[in-house]
């Protein structure tokens, strides 16, 4: 499956919603800065005890699904409805993490 532009921003809006599902919370920041010293990528962190996604807001569409189907990979979705092209994502996003 070709993750289509036109498609992302319901595929966007099904990712963030399995999220919450997951009690996953996905902030959307700039991420991106001037210092050489530091960079700072979008990813899953732990804040307080739960887990937070945090996603470079300008980032497109598609960028963002992908961004967000990979965190997703790393959770147990066997007991939750997911939409079948978010599966496929998410399983695409699987196989791709070392």
């Amino acid at each position: 499956m070709r993750l289509r532009d036109e498609d992302a921003p319901a595929l966007l809006a099904s990712l963030e919603r399995l999220a919450a599902t997951l009690g996953v919370s996905i902030r959307y920041e700039a991420l991106a800065r001037e210092d050489e010293r530091m960079r700072i990528r979008s990813g899953l962190v732990r804040l307080r005890e739960k887990p937070v996604l945090l996603v470079e807001s300008c980032l497109s569409a598609r960028d963002k699904c992908l961004v967000i189907a990979e965190a997703l990979s790393a959770f147990d979705l066997r007991r939750v409805f997911i939409t079948p092209a978010a599966r496929m994502l998410i399983d695409r996003a699987a196989r791709m993490v070392p």
